[in-house]
């Protein structure tokens, strides 16, 4: 039973990252398939326009490291194996807000040339985002056998990258059958552990709409702590290794009345992809609770080399009376 939990996992984050995007993908066959994977993505770049750049050497690397992020070139990832392997670069330019993102999905081979085929993931219309600009980027390694490499890059509504939830429009994916009811977690192979940590928690956000933001640093933190919290954004608390870890932060919704909270209890880490599996408690039947209305939210702490977000929501009853009954 534990392999196929294991195996419905993997085969849950492959499937979330390739829906709503089929529509000019070429079906995967040992022919016509490359070898590639992604070296590294994020939402924060510096180019303003898009770009499709190769990448053959690790001098190229750290020329386009420094010109895309700021830092110095020596901070450029490192693991390629230049001998076989080359690097696509994607940038789509600047965005007016967060919640938009990059993500490859195949790259399909015909003789020396090869097509990179990609997937723009914007917000969906009415989802909460961080309101500032983006310019997300990704970086793939690429089998140097295609000599010659395009780019077919098409568009869908949703993705969690700096943004949202890619589940529509104020609502999470429930998936009951993860979990331990009791428990609230439910087995996660040892290989998928992330490192993660709860950060900070509340039952009181001033952002009505359920939704889920990717922090990359600390302005990013401070603009979603004023929005949450109403607080100046310097108030935001601190303690994050930004080199090491983002933030995710995850607001439930509006609920009719105390006793409702959201609770993190697991990341998985699927290479860059990430599983966020979380509970929503709910008031105990004939618990008393104040008929007032709860925005319960919850913000974790995770590894940096994970950078696009999946959540999958269960529910269960709180701990009742002991409590929920003042409220807070």
């Amino acid at each position: 039973m534990n392999a196929l939990r294991s195996a419905f996992a993997l085969f849950a984050v492959a499937a979330a990252a390739l829906s709503g995007a089929q529509v000019n993908i070429k079906p995967w066959n040992p022919q016509n398939q490359l070898n590639w994977s992604v070296l590294t993505s994020g939402t924060v770049s510096q180019f303003k326009q898009s770009s499709f750049q190769i990448l053959n050497s690790q001098n190229d690397l750290q020329m386009y490291w420094m010109n895309a992020t700021g830092q110095a070139p020596q901070t450029a990832p490192i693991g390629v194996n230049w001998m076989k392997e080359k690097l696509v670069a994607i940038n789509i330019g600047q965005r007016p807000t967060g919640g938009y993102s990059v993500v490859v999905q195949n790259v399909v081979k015909n003789g020396v040339y090869g097509t990179v085929y990609a997937v723009e993931q914007k917000p969906p219309q009415g989802q909460w985002v961080s309101e500032h600009i983006t310019s997300p980027y990704v970086i793939i390694k690429v089998d140097r056998s295609a000599a010659q490499l395009s780019l077919s890059m098409s568009q869908q509504e949703g993705g969690s990258n700096g943004g949202v939830s890619v589940y529509g429009p104020g609502l999470f994916r429930y998936n009951p059958a993860n979990y331990d009811r009791q428990g609230g977690g439910g087995f996660v192979d040892p290989r998928f552990q992330a490192d993660w940590s709860s950060f900070q928690s509340g039952r009181r956000s001033k952002v009505a709409a359920a939704g889920m933001v990717t922090l990359n640093n600390l302005s990013d933190w401070q603009r979603c702590w004023e929005k949450i919290t109403g607080d100046p954004p310097q108030t935001a608390p601190g303690g994050v290794d930004w080199m090491k870890y983002r933030l995710v932060a995850i607001n439930l919704g509006q609920r009719p009345t105390t006793g409702f909270d959201i609770k993190v209890i697991n990341v998985e880490r699927h290479g860059v992809y990430g599983v966020i599996r979380a509970v929503e408690e709910i008031p105990v039947a004939g618990a008393r609770v104040r008929h007032r209305s709860t925005t319960p939210w919850v913000v974790i702490k995770v590894q940096r080399e994970i950078s696009q977000f999946n959540i999958d929501v269960t529910q269960r009853e709180g701990n009742g009376d002991l409590r929920y009954n003042d409220g807070d």
